[in-house]
């Protein structure tokens, strides 16, 4: 009878061990699921940091690409003055013949300058297809 009662016991031991067994093995499935989700969590971090650090780098190649756009248009526009006024120029010396050597000068004055702003449109259109292909 002595025996069967210790028998009894170590069964009862045993249970015990083995339902404690089994809740630390659910613990420890819960442990590491909530650590992936924790190491997940910590490269969405990662991503949406280097997203933002993107979205900013990109919107100052877009207000740089935008003063681009307003840098040439001005250039354009002065281009297209300058021209005018050559040819007005042209045509006031053509019908005052060629004794105007100040419009002569100033003719000259105006080509080279429009030569210059060329020079300068096309670097600046050079520098906007860079950033047009930088935004892409």
């Amino acid at each position: 009878a002595e025996l069967e009662e210790v028998i009894e016991a170590m069964k009862k031991v045993v249970e015990k061990v083995t339902a404690e067994n089994e809740t630390l093995k659910r613990s420890t499935h819960t442990a590491q699921q909530y650590m992936t989700a924790v190491n997940k969590n910590k490269d969405l971090k990662r991503q949406v940091e280097a997203g933002n650090e993107e979205i900013g780098r990109l919107k100052q190649v877009e207000a740089a690409h935008k003063q681009m756009h307003g840098k040439l248009a001005a250039s354009e526009e002065t281009v297209s003055g300058l021209q005018r006024k050559v040819k007005e120029l042209r045509q006031q010396q053509s019908r005052g013949g060629n004794e105007d050597r100040e419009r002569e000068a100033e003719v000259e004055r105006l080509q080279g300058e429009v030569a210059s702003k060329t020079r300068v449109i096309g670097a600046l259109q050079r520098q906007l297809e860079a950033a047009d292909a930088e935004l892409e």
